[in-house]
Order: structure tokens, then sequence, then C-alpha cells
């Protein structure tokens, strides 16, 4: 008489199932129906629209916000809508810079942290405006002024418009770049502005047969809160160039912004 392996034994029971019950099988059928016939209706509707139907989404307090520290905060919640300010590298000269890490320093103190929601919103508008203002009076050699240079850059931020973001303004000033975008699924809208920074970057070297470092390193972004801070943001890149003659600039402004979803949006 043979020998019983445990291990057969062990195989049978686990191998063992009681039969499914008609009513259940039946059950599991229109369950796999239906499945099939609402990913049918998804990829049939994704294969319809020429354009991800991407809402606008704002800072959520109550939701995780990822927090990377460089030189400058940098704040990202999934799917929400970021402004982002990048520079050229001669920009802002040595002194500017110094004046600004200055002004930081005593505004932190006069503003003991921890800070409210209020307070973060006014320092960044305390340092953003004074950065701004810098920025407009057209320090360092200005190389976006000329158009085919300025070109690479609206052809980069481009690229990436309605694959990776949603692109909603931007404006290219002869010395730095304003965008507002939301990010597409699982996407960061930093990784490709990243990206478009470094191709960029090495197409204008080359095209000006310069080395070095075209952009700062990094990018101001902040957080949109709202419906009326997405429209003063808008309004901020669209008034950005004023004064200026229309051969010095880059402005877009998409057509297809959703603004009857948010209150608050009402762009002309």
């Amino acid at each position: 008489m043979g020998s019983v392996r445990i291990r057969d034994v062990l195989r049978v029971k686990t191998d063992f199932s009681p039969p499914t019950p008609p009513f259940s099988r039946f059950c599991l059928l229109v369950c796999l129906l239906f499945r099939i016939f609402a990913y049918k209706v998804i990829i049939t509707t994704s294969m319809d629209s020429d354009t991800p139907n991407t809402p606008l989404l704002f800072l959520d307090k109550r939701c995780f916000v990822g927090i990377a520290r460089g030189k400058l905060p940098h704040w990202s919640q999934q799917g929400r809508v970021q402004f982002i300010t990048f520079r050229l590298a001669d920009s802002l000269p040595q002194t500017k810079l110094e004046e600004l890490a200055s002004m930081k320093q005593e505004w932190k103190y006069a503003h003991p942290q921890p800070w409210s929601d209020e307070t973060q919103l006014e320092y960044e508008r305390f340092v953003l405006g004074k950065l701004n203002k810098w920025l407009d009076a057209g320090y360092g050699s200005c190389v976006l002024g000329k158009p085919d240079v300025r070109q690479v850059v609206c052809d980069a931020l481009r690229f990436y418009d309605e694959k990776q973001y949603m692109l909603w303004a931007y404006v290219v000033m002869p010395n730095h770049v304003h965008l507002l975008a939301s990010p597409i699924s699982n996407y960061n809208v930093k990784k490709p502005v990243w990206g478009a920074k470094r191709y960029s970057a090495t197409m204008i070297n080359r095209m000006l047969n310069s080395q070095g470092s075209l952009w700062q390193k990094e990018s101001y972004d902040r957080m949109v809160r709202s419906g009326d801070h997405f429209e003063r943001i808008i309004r901020y890149i669209k008034n950005n160039p004023k004064g200026l003659p229309p051969e010095s600039y880059s402005l877009y402004v998409a057509d297809n912004i959703p603004g009857g979803q948010i209150p608050g949006v009402h762009i002309p």
C-alpha cells in the first residue's frame, strides 16, 4: 500500500470549493456583462473626445498636500491648478536677490510661524509681488525678446498640453515666463515644466552658440485657491506685457476654460 503524502491531502482540501448556486452564477454573469459595457463606453468616449475633460480643481487643505523644499517651498496636490513662474538665470542682479532675501527674513521675523492660510497667502503675495516687479523691469540679456528664441519656449510648453497638463494660459516675457496649468491624471505639472525648460535651454543655447545655464534652476509655484484666485491670475497674465511691443512677447489664453463649472470664474 502506497504512502499518502501530506501535501497531496492539503492539495485536495485546498482545491475543493463548493458548487456555485445557479442564481449566483447568473449574478456574476450580469456583473461581468455590465463591466464590459461600461469599459466600452469609457473607451468610446475617450476616443471621440479630442480634448481631455479636465475640470478646474483648487487647493483643498482637507486633502494631502505634498511639500518639497529646495531654496523655495513647492506645494503640490493631485489634479490641482498651479501658477508657475520661471526666469532666465541672469534676469535678476545679485543685489536684487540679496535685497529679496533680506526682506523675506524681516517679514518672517515680524510674522512668527506657524502661519494661518491668510498669512501664507499674504507672504506669497509679498514675495511674488517684489519678484514680478523686478522681472518686469527687464534686467539681464532678455533673449526671450527675440521671436525665434521665444518660439522655442512656446513650442516646448505646448508640447505637453493635453498630454500631461491642460494649459490654461501663459505669457513668455523677455526674461521670464508665467503659466497656469492643471495636471492630467496622475501627472505633476512641475515635471513637464522641467522638461520644457531643459529642452528649450538646449535648443536656445544651440541657436545662440552659447553655453551655461539658461534658466534659473528653481521655479516659483503657487497652488490656486479658488475661482476668484484663478480669474485674477488669468487677468494678471493677460496684463503682464502691457506697454511692451507685440513682437517682444507671446501670450496665450485657452478658449476652452471651463468657467461655468466654478463660481467666480468668468473669463471674457
